[in-house]
């Protein structure tokens, strides 16, 4: 088990790193039980098409993940399953395969991925890091996760992509005034960025929320077009795919 937090903003209203650290600190103070082995945080400002990716071992540490302003933050706290408490095992990982480049995070144990690492340039000894090669090989390998929750983000394509099993827990939640996209592994921790970052902490805080727990496998491809946001929902066991209006520019 492991935890999940963070948000994406309009490229045009950027974060101050401060501000960032303060909200997914917050956040994950919320879902804390779900690990607290080592840290990882994946930054990225869209107008400067520049990124980063930083970890640390101690909860004390924290801060010095936030360094940058950007648009997109993606927190990840790990309660390790499967390899040791190291910083190479720790989320999220850089994939660069096949000309895709992905940034990767994962909540859940799939024991089955032994049957895979092997057929790819793994550094770490984890499951989650299989997972992000398998996906960079081929999207429709997904139908052979299980017990799983997803986030990765495609700098080929500009998405950034939620997949889950009804197994294990994502929350999404949008905030239409500032056109802000908010997730976490609970739903405490997405009040808590909506306190934070709007100033709002009561149940009702967001426009929209996705309450993602069906017995389907399920992927949110979130986009921007126009500098809106919109989202596209497919649905893996019967390959359907359709777009949820509510998000769509």
């Amino acid at each position: 088990m492991c935890g999940i937090v963070g948000f994406w903003t309009n490229k045009e209203l950027p974060i101050e790193p401060e501000l960032a650290y303060e909200a997914i600190y917050s956040a994950f103070r919320k879902q804390q039980s779900r690990g607290t082995d080592s840290f990882g945080l994946f930054a990225y400002n869209e107008n400067e098409d520049k990124g980063y990716i930083k970890k640390v071992s101690s909860v004390l540490s924290i801060r010095k993940l936030f360094v940058k302003d950007g648009n997109l933050f993606l927190f990840h706290h790990r309660l390790s399953s499967i390899g040791k408490k190291t910083l190479k095992n720790q989320h999220p990982f850089l994939i660069n395969f096949k000309g895709k480049k992905l940034v990767v995070a994962h909540n859940g144990t799939w024991r089955d991925f032994e049957k895979f690492r092997f057929n790819y340039p793994v550094k770490g000894e984890t499951d989650s890091e299989t997972i992000g090669y398998l996906i960079a090989d081929d999207v429709s390998n997904l139908k052979l996760i299980s017990n799983s929750s997803l986030v990765w983000f495609d700098k080929n394509t500009g998405t950034l992509n939620f997949w889950r099993d009804y197994l294990k827990p994502m929350w999404l939640g949008y905030h239409r005034v500032s056109d802000t996209f908010l997730f976490a592994s609970t739903f405490a921790a997405v009040k808590e960025l909506s306190k934070i970052l709007f100033g709002q902490g009561v149940f009702g805080i967001f426009d929209e929320v996705l309450v993602v727990d069906t017995k389907e496998y399920e992927l949110y491809s979130f986009f921007r077009k126009n500098s809106n946001l919109g989202v596209k929902r497919y649905i893996y066991q019967s390959y359907e795919c359709n777009t949820l209006e509510i998000f769509t520019a």
